[in-house]
C-alpha cells in the first residue's frame, strides 16, 4: 500500500508536526508513506518537495482577496484559489490514495482537488474545510457552517465582500460532489463535520494524532529544571503555544486573568509561570506573577524536558481541535488544566489526569490549578494516569494501525488493492 500525505509544511506548525508524526508511525508499520509539501524545512529524505510555481506571489495575491472583507473574526482565512500544478503530480504517482492535511498557503487549488482521480483521505486539523475561508468559526457568531452561507445568514459588523460565502460556495461546487472519506483527530470535530451542511453525507472517523513516547517521557523534575534553568524551589506552571500571545485563540488573555486569580489567593509567593513559543514580548502587560519566556524550543527533547519540569499545564485556549502541546504534556506526566471545550475532552480526564473548567470561566479554572497543584499520593495519581492516556491511545502504534485499517477499507470500498 502506498499513501501520499500532502501538507503544505513538513515541521512548521501544529498542524504539520502531527502529520509528520503520523507520517513516520505509519512507515514504521510497514505503509509506503511518502511526505509531499510546499515547503520543507527538515531533513526527512521521505518528504517530498514539490516547488509550487510563484507560490509566496499567489499567497500574497489571495490574502489581498481575503481582506477585501472586513470581518471580526481574527483567526486565519485561506481562500485555495490559485491553481499550482500539484494535482498532475499526485495523479501520476504510483500512490494508492492520497492523504490530504493542512494544504493551504495556495498550495493546491479547491478545482485541481476535484480533478484528482486517487481515493482522498482528509485528515483535518480545524474547521476549514467546512467553514467558508476562516480556519474556525466566529466564537461570537457560530453556526453558519452548518445552515450553509447564504446573505441573510451573514452577522452584522462583517462588511465588504462576503468572501467566506464565497469560498464556501466554491467548495460545494468542487469538494461536496467527491467521496472525500474525512477524518478528524477529536470527536468534536468530527461532531461538526456531521453538523455540516457541506459534509452531513460524507464518512468521518476519529483518530487522534500521535506521537513517539520514547521521545515524550517523564523526566526527573529535579534535573529538567536545572538543565532549563529554572528554579527548584517553586511550583512552575507552563504555558505555550506557537505563536501563543498573538492567536486569541490560544486565550493568553484567559491566562492572565487565572493568574491573576491564583496571585490573590497567594499563590505568587510560591508559583512562576513558564511560557514557551515566544520571547518576553516587547510592551505586553506583564503577567501578574514571576514569568520565565524560554521562546521557540525546536528539538523534541528539550520540550520533553521542559514539560517534566513543570507542575501543571495550562492551555486556556477558547476554540482547538486536539493540541499537540496538551498531547506532549501528557506524555511527560504533566497533568493539565482546561476549558471544556473543542477536543480538550479527549485528552483531559477531569480530575484524573488533569482538571477541565467551564469555558472561560477563569475562576474556576485557577480552582482546578490549586487543585492540580497539591502534593502527595493524588498528584502522583495524575501524572501516572497523564502518562498512561498517551501510551494506551495516542502512541504511534495504535494510531498508525487505526490509519492503516482505514485505508484498507478506503481502497476495498473504491475496488482498489492493499499491499
Amino acid at each position: 500500500m502506498k499513501v501520499l500525505q500532502l501538507s503544505t509544511f513538513d515541521t512548521n506548525g501544529g498542524a504539520a508536526r502531527a502529520t509528520h508524526r503520523i507520517h513516520t508511525a505509519l512507515r514504521k508499520t510497514g505503509v509506503d508513506s511518502t511526505m509531499l509539501v510546499a515547503k520543507k524545512w527538515g531533513v526527512d529524505p521521505s518528504v517530498q518537495f514539490f516547488p509550487v510555481r510563484f507560490h509566496d506571489r499567489k499567497d500574497r495575491y489571495a490574502q489581498k482577496i481575503i481582506a477585501l472583507q472586513h470581518t471580526p473574526n481574527p483567526v486565519m482565512h485561506s481562500i485555495n484559489l490559485f491553481p499550482s500544478g500539484i494535482h498532475k503530480h499526485i495523479n501520476q504517482s504510483d500512490a494508492d490514495i492520497v492523504h490530504f492535511h493542512w494544504i493551504h498557503w495556495e498550495m493546491i487549488s479547491l478545482a485541481e482537488i476535484a480533478q484528482i482521480t486517487k481515493p482522498i483521505v482528509w485528515t483535518l486539523h480545524d474547521m476549514w474545510a467546512f467553514c467558508g475561508a476562516e480556519h474556525y468559526e466566529d466564537l461570537h457568531n457560530p453556526g453558519r457552517y452548518i445552515q450553509g452561507y447564504t446573505r441573510d445568514n451573514r452577522p452584522a459588523g462583517y462588511s465588504g465582500p462576503d468572501i467566506n460565502a464565497w469560498a464556501w460556495h466554491r467548495k460545494e461546487k468542487f469538494l461536496k460532489p467527491l467521496g472525500i472519506d474525512f477524518v478528524t483527530p477529536s470527536h468534536w470535530l468530527a461532531n461538526c463535520v456531521r453538523e455540516s451542511s457541506l459534509f452531513c453525507r460524507h464518512d468521518v472517523t476519529t483518530v487522534g494524532n500521535c506521537l513517539d513516547t520514547d521521545i515524550f517521557f517523564p523526566v526527573d523534575r529535579e534535573l529538567a529544571r536545572k538543565l532549563h534553568g529554572l528554579p527548584a524551589d517553586r511550583k512552575l506552571l507552563l504555558f505555550g503555544a506557537d505563536y501563543s500571545l498573538g492567536d486569541p485563540r490560544k486565550g493568553y488573555d484567559l491566562l492572565q486573568e487565572t493568574l491573576a486569580r491564583l496571585a490573590a489567593d497567594g499563590w505568587a509567593e510560591k508559583c512562576e509561570a513558564v511560557v514557551f513559543g515566544v520571547n518576553r514580548p516587547g510592551g505586553a502587560p506583564d503577567l501578574p506573577m514571576k514569568a520565565h519566556f524560554v521562546g521557540r524550543i525546536k528539538h523534541d527533547g528539550l520540550m520533553a524536558l521542559l514539560y517534566s519540569a513543570a507542575d501543571v499545564f495550562v492551555a486556556p485556549s477558547r476554540q482547538d481541535n486536539l493540541p499537540n502541546t496538551v498531547l506532549e504534556a501528557l506524555a511527560c506526566g504533566l497533568p493539565c488544566a482546561a476549558f471544556r471545550l473543542g477536543g480538550m475532552g479527549d485528552l483531559v480526564e477531569h480530575r484524573e489526569n488533569g482538571f477541565l473548567a467551564e469555558p472561560y470561566d477563569t475562576e474556576d479554572l485557577a480552582g482546578g490549578i490549586e487543585w492540580l497543584l497539591e502534593e502527595g499520593e493524588r498528584h502522583d495519581r495524575l501524572r501516572a494516569a497523564a502518562r498512561s492516556k498517551v501510551k494506551n491511545s495516542f502512541a504511534q502504534s495504535p494510531v498508525a494501525l487505526r490509519y492503516r485499517s482505514l485505508y484498507e477499507e478506503v481502497l476495498a470500498k473504491r475496488g482498489g488493492a492493499a499491499g
